[in-house]
């Protein structure tokens, strides 16, 4: 009726201006009768208005002058695209905590979002770890497809820090982390990085993942650390810190190599050094 083209034609014009708008905006009451907290659905439309106006824009913007998108009232810049991606973060992390949240709606949410280059991704690794605190029973395949929605380079190193203590993300993230924060410290420290094994490189590359060769393998990297791991990893990490500030980046390096050598795939995937053909991947 009338109504539902009123609520159209509103979440068009928030739509339009959605980086103007803020966390508490968008928390809109689930309709009655809905088991979710807040209507995810309203504000998956919202996304796709702003988005569609992004769309629309690139079209307009080729067809002028170059700069066509500046001049143009409305059209968004860059800092908007970002503005809504860091709103929608934070967002993601407000409607984490409602117990009946499917995770279907949080990936898809998040996932609207991706082709948004943001340079850091803390944001979104907080209302990831929110979402899994407060939903632990998540299947393992769950649990994988909503840690793929982070990028693990972009995390600060506080949010480094913190990943490899958490408790509730794969190992194979945990092992993405510690790779991308020893390539950074050695980075820093004007050190060379690590020689890695090809199964390691592969995968920090993402082959890995798709890998239907070596299924027992995969579902190990996808097995939650134990209390022990983790424990263990912290107190190496805090040591890997230290040491890389004085340069020594190697030895430090195999010392976490030798913790995660307790976990039966690592001692797999480090036996398998020099075996499968050193070349880049």
């Amino acid at each position: 009726g009338s109504s539902d083209v009123a609520k159209k034609e509103l979440m068009k014009k928030i739509g339009q201006q959605l980086e103007q708008a803020s966390v508490n905006d968008l928390l809109i009451r689930a309709p009655e009768g809905d088991k979710s907290m807040y209507d995810v659905d309203t504000v998956k439309n919202i996304v796709r208005e702003f988005l569609t106006r992004h769309q629309n824009s690139e079209i307009e913007s080729t067809e002028g002058e170059e700069n066509w998108e500046m001049q143009k009232p409305g059209i968004l810049s860059e800092a908007s695209k970002l503005m809504v991606a860091k709103l929608i973060d934070a967002y993601l992390a407000e409607i984490a905590g409602d117990p009946n949240l499917p995770v279907l709606k949080f990936v898809e949410l998040a996932d609207m979002l991706s082709g948004i280059s943001r340079p850091g991704h803390d944001g979104l690794y907080r209302a990831i770890d929110m979402y899994l605190k407060e939903h632990p029973e998540v299947s393992k395949s769950e649990r994988k497809r909503i840690c793929r929605l982070m990028d693990c380079k972009k995390l600060s190193v506080d949010a480094c820090m913190h990943a490899v203590q958490n408790e509730r993300l794969p190992m194979r993230v945990i092992v993405q982390v510690l790779f991308f924060e020893q390539v950074r410290a050695a980075a820093t420290s004007g050190t060379s990085t690590p020689d890695l094994p090809r199964s390691i490189r592969d995968l920090n590359n993402g082959s890995l993942r798709s890998s239907r060769s070596t299924p027992n393998g995969d579902e190990e990297w996808d097995t939650v650390a134990t209390a022990e791991e983790l424990k263990a990893l912290k107190s190496e990490v805090a040591a890997l810190r230290l040491e890389n500030t004085r340069g020594s980046d190697k030895a430090s390096f195999h010392k976490v190599k030798g913790i995660l050598m307790t976990k039966k795939i690592f001692t797999k995937l480090w036996s398998s050094k020099g075996g499968n053909g050193e070349t880049s991947g």
